[in-house]
């Protein structure tokens, strides 16, 4: 993985964690976080900031899905499909 991948990983992993604190959205934090991500990543261009941080999602995703099947032995793909299901 290289070092631009990891960086956004990290901001989504920050993301995340932000999210955590507020999973119902009630407050400002997680957005104002993500807009900090955004910008800090990006360099001060928030589309590549915001790029970066959906390519770090995107990753952090996998990574956890990865770990869900190893646990569950349900496959990714059946996971992604219940979720799918889910927001139907």
């Amino acid at each position: 993985m290289d070092e631009s991948t990891r960086a956004s990983t990290r901001a989504a992993l920050a993301l995340v964690t932000a999210w955590l604190e507020d999973p119902m959205g009630e407050a400002e934090f997680p957005t104002g976080t993500m807009i900090e991500l955004i910008g800090e990543i990006g360099r001060g261009d928030d589309i590549e900031g915001l790029v970066s941080l959906v390519i770090g999602a995107v990753t952090l995703s996998g990574h956890l899905l990865e770990r869900l099947r190893e646990a569950t032995g349900v496959p990714v793909q059946q996971t992604l499909r219940d979720v799918a299901l889910a927001y139907t």
